[in-house]
């Protein structure tokens, strides 16, 4: 079998995003990752006031 007889590969749209996966599960990634990278930033501005709060405990 050549390539010319190969038959052609559709190319992929935004439609068959949605088609591959049910749609809570892909809802359900998302906000999973959402809340992953809210938690992190959170975490990042808090970290002075947090260590502040350790130091201070540390030296009682």
């Amino acid at each position: 079998m050549s390539r010319s007889d190969s038959p052609a590969t559709p190319r992929p749209t935004q439609e068959s995003f949605w088609v591959a996966g049910r749609r809570g599960l892909l809802l359900a990634a998302f906000l999973f990752t959402e809340a992953g990278f809210m938690i992190w930033i959170l975490l990042g501005t808090l970290s002075v006031h947090i260590a502040r709060d350790l130091t201070q405990v540390r030296s009682l």
